[in-house]
């Protein structure tokens, strides 16, 4: 509290001198306010599970078999990674709580789907795409490697990509 004090008549006159970016820039203010998130995530993590399945939705340590959105999955999935049920279902840690992409969109983040890997998830293809498929697979992070481009010499062809 003395630390706030001593911050606010040092840089009263600064703060209305300069407009409150000022103040929110200042090294203090910036300490002030990591502690202040340390001590409400300390909060939360403490917290014990909670008692009912709504609660989970959208929770910010934990996550239901139930909620999981369509381009989402819970992985690894085994006991292992439990940390109680409720109403019969598995609830896991939000770290458990994976993004699922398709092949094309793994390639435009920089990475590629390693050969024979079964996908994750299939979901019904979108209308607006145009996939000729009707359903479209869905894959993991763990199931890409980092996407490295072909090396190219001074008399090699240029490589084309669908389009041409």
């Amino acid at each position: 509290n003395e630390a706030l004090q001593k911050w606010d008549i040092e840089n009263e006159q600064l703060a209305f001198q300069y407009d409150w970016s000022y103040a929110v820039q200042h090294a203090l203010w910036r300490h002030l306010m990591t502690k202040d998130s340390a001590q409400i995530e300390q909060c939360i993590r403490s917290e014990p599970l909670p008692k009912s399945e709504g609660l989970y939705r959208n929770h910010p340590l934990y996550c239901l078999e139930k909620f999981v959105k369509k381009y989402e999955a819970i992985w690894p999935k085994d006991s292992s990674q439990v940390l109680g049920t409720i109403r019969g279902q598995n609830v896991y840690p939000i770290e458990n709580l994976r993004e699922l992409h398709t092949r094309d969109r793994w390639y435009k983040l920089g990475f590629v789907v390693r050969a024979n890997e079964q996908c994750m998830k299939e979901v019904k293809t979108s209308h607006m795409s145009k996939s000729e498929e009707e359903f479209t697979e869905l894959f993991g992070d763990w199931q890409c490697v980092k996407y490295i481009a072909p090396k190219i010499g001074p008399n090699d062809k240029l490589p084309v990509n669908q389009r041409g």
